[in-house]
């Protein structure tokens, strides 16, 4: 029984130090009213356990509707999606020239998919300059700069990243929306399983999937496809540009937990019910990506 007691105990005052930690950057929540989670709906299961998960690989595809050559490296994402099913994400960036609304009489091309945090992406990373490519864990593999690869490059670069040993950390990711409010909220865990001294932060994402729109495809007859399928495409940004540095300052010891909790206003154009999160942890030094989750959002 006091065993029992000491346990409930110490996960009620470690649920209590999560909450003092958790952080709402100011410049994600634009209106005045920011969501708040009651913390009975949260998945804290996690705190009595130790689960080890399985290294990860994202690859970010820049693209654009009036990028010809594009679909190509779409369905080959789709492809290795298929091959590598739980361990592969996938985040399309609709950045650049190619992804520039057009103003034609019948209203082709004249969605806007670019967002501002893909915007900063592509800046940082300058990949639209030489679409169809795309960043595989912003790995650098062995430069000086992180990897701009061609998609035929992108399977070799997946099976070496897997093939690493296993995160020394867990990542946990809540997502949820307030229809009233119509915003979204993400709460992130990191949970260090063995001491960690690089620096890192967070990223977090909103991903819209299965919008019918319109592509240029030169794979195709006609090219000018009215009813293409975009699919994991980055309509937003929780966290501030640059990321945050929600699990706090190296080094982390074993054992550390650090919350983060983020809030994302609901844009016009963007379908809630098709939405869904990425997290990233990133290295702060290099950009790498360390690890990776994808996360639904369920109804407040």
């Amino acid at each position: 029984m006091k065993k029992n007691l000491s346990l409930l105990l110490a996960t009620g005052l470690l649920l209590a130090w999560l909450a003092a930690c958790d952080y709402v950057d100011p410049n994600d929540a634009l209106p005045s009213v920011v969501v708040e989670v009651p913390s009975g709906i949260l998945d804290t299961s996690f705190l009595l356990k130790d689960s080890v998960q399985k290294s990860m690989a994202i690859v970010e595809e820049y693209t654009g509707h009036f990028c010809g050559n594009c679909p190509n490296a779409a369905r080959q994402a789709k492809r290795l999606d298929s091959i590598y099913n739980k361990r592969l994400l996938v985040l399309a960036i609709h950045a650049g020239y190619f992804s520039e609304p057009q103003t034609n009489a019948d209203g082709s091309f004249g969605a806007d998919f670019r967002s501002e945090a893909g915007n900063n992406l592509d800046t940082k990373f300058k990949v639209s300059e030489t679409i169809p490519k795309g960043l595989v864990n912003r790995g650098r593999f062995g430069g000086s700069s992180t990897a701009l690869l061609a998609s035929s490059s992108w399977e070799g670069k997946i099976t070496e990243l897997l093939a690493k040993p296993d995160p020394e950390f867990t990542l946990y990711l809540n997502a949820f929306y307030n229809d009233s409010a119509k915003q979204f909220y993400a709460r992130t865990h990191v949970k260090m399983r063995s001491s960690f001294s690089l620096p890192l932060k967070m990223e977090v994402y909103l991903v819209e999937d299965s919008i019918i729109n319109w592509q240029l495809d030169y794979a195709k007859q006609p090219q000018r496809n009215p009813n293409y399928l975009h699919q994991h495409i980055l309509r937003d940004g929780f966290t501030p540009i640059g990321g945050s540095e929600s699990p706090g300052i190296a080094p982390y010891p074993a054992g550390k937990i650090s919350a983060g909790r983020w809030v994302c206003q609901l844009r016009q154009g963007i379908t809630r019910k098709k939405c869904k999160v990425i997290a990233l942890v990133v290295r702060e030094d290099t950009d790498e990506v360390l690890h990776a989750i994808e996360g639904e959002i369920k109804d407040q």
